[in-house]
């Protein structure tokens, strides 16, 4: 039975491209959740994706947040992301913090 390591997060700040291999590819490896808070630069939208590149094809995520807005999502098992976790930029300009975990598969 794998056995999960805690929690651990990676800090985005004013994300205004994409954010290449976020968290680099690593057996076990989970999207456990993310917070994230507008600019004030109007709605902004980015993906969450499963890959080495926010360009990668496997999106995961979509976020929307309105102007000046925030939310926080948590995704208690997690979602498998073998590739990395990376941020595929769409508009606007936010702080992001991803949550992952990675899994012991060897327990």
């Amino acid at each position: 039975m794998p056995v999960a390591n805690d929690y651990e997060s990676v800090i985005v700040a004013a994300l205004t491209s994409d954010d290449d291999a976020t968290v680099p590819a690593v057996a076990g490896l989970r999207l456990c959740g993310y917070s994230v808070r507008d600019g004030a630069s109007g709605a902004s939208t980015f993906d969450i994706v499963n890959g080495a590149t926010g360009a990668a094809a496997g999106k995961i995520v979509r976020v929307n947040v309105a102007a000046a807005g925030s939310e926080t999502v948590w995704l208690p098992e997690g979602l498998p992301c073998p590739l990395g976790i990376s941020v595929d930029h769409i508009s606007g300009d936010v702080d992001l913090v991803i949550y992952y975990r990675r899994l012991n598969t060897a327990a």
